[in-house]
């Protein structure tokens, strides 16, 4: 099994269900992020994906039981 960590997968503008089951997609690719984009671009290093929207990263909270100190 093959794990890939894509720096989409931390953007707000993803989207949690996979199209087809596989295809990740997301506000700036409805249809589906393309391959190239999805494994070789960090979108945080772009103005905009396409259409006007950008990478936007999620905000994570901490639960203080783990936060470092």
């Amino acid at each position: 099994m093959i794990a890939v960590d894509a720096r989409c997968d931390s953007c707000a503008n993803c989207h949690s269900e996979l199209l087809d089951g596989w295809k990740p997609a997301c506000e700036a690719f409805p249809d589906g992020i393309p391959a190239d984009f999805y494994l070789r671009i960090d979108p945080a290093e772009l103005p905009e994906c396409a259409d006007g929207i950008g990478f936007e990263p999620v905000e994570v909270s901490v639960p203080a039981a783990v936060a470092v100190r």
